[in-house]
């Protein structure tokens, strides 16, 4: 059980239940299942306010204090990080697509918070997600002696075009057409931004934010 739970430090309890297994000792290579679900892609870019570049310990400890605001704010909204590559996180949420625009709106704050810190004088910090809904595959890849959890979609390359969307438009967050049909009966203040193409897509999308 020690062995259990502490792998579930690096793998999610919730990557588990999506592919229907109890304990992490279960899982082999090659488990795999296919969810719709609400996926986010975050970037967080932290920009230097002086001549010189942040050094890598710089990032990594600015990014670190994110990440630690960002992750109760995810499991409050049901959702979990999937993936953190570089600077990127790829958020799910498997319950309602609302709840991926719930964290989106409370991350923004308190990140924007984080940065106006009276104590912060070296950086601006710049939060850029994609959210889309759409159908992806969870699953293990790897070999035998060394497994990782995994997640393949479209949707992914989606969200994360999407969120280069969001930095050129200067605003926090953007979700695409299909989000937007299934939370326009949640009373958040929608703006459509314009229409977009995305690479891999035939048809460009519509695009919002709140």
């Amino acid at each position: 059980k020690r062995a259990n739970d502490r792998c579930l430090s690096f793998v999610p309890k919730e990557f588990l239940n999506q592919i229907e297994k109890k304990s992490i000792t279960k899982v082999k290579l090659g488990d795999y299942t296919e969810k719709k679900m609400t996926i986010c892609y975050t970037n967080l870019d932290f920009i230097s306010k002086w001549e010189s570049e942040l050094s890598s310990e710089q990032e990594y400890s600015i990014f670190s204090e994110c990440v630690s605001i960002i992750v109760p704010i995810v499991k409050k909204y049901n959702g979990y990080i999937a993936k953190i590559i570089s600077k990127d996180l790829i958020i799910l949420f498997p319950n309602h697509p609302s709840d991926a625009i719930k964290y989106n709106l409370e991350a923004s704050k308190e990140l924007t918070k984080y940065e106006n810190l009276t104590t912060n004088d070296y950086f601006t910090l710049k939060n850029s997600s994609g959210i889309h809904y759409g159908e992806i595959l969870l699953g293990t890849i790897g070999e035998e002696n060394r497994l990782d959890d995994t997640v393949i979609s479209e949707s992914v390359n989606i969200v994360a075009r999407l969120a280069t969307v969001a930095k050129k438009y200067n605003v926090d967050f953007v979700f695409s057409d299909e989000m937007f049909y299934l939370i326009r009966e949640n009373y958040f203040d929608f703006s459509q931004l314009g229409i977009t193409t995305i690479k891999g897509k035939s048809n460009p999308l519509s695009i919002y934010t709140c």
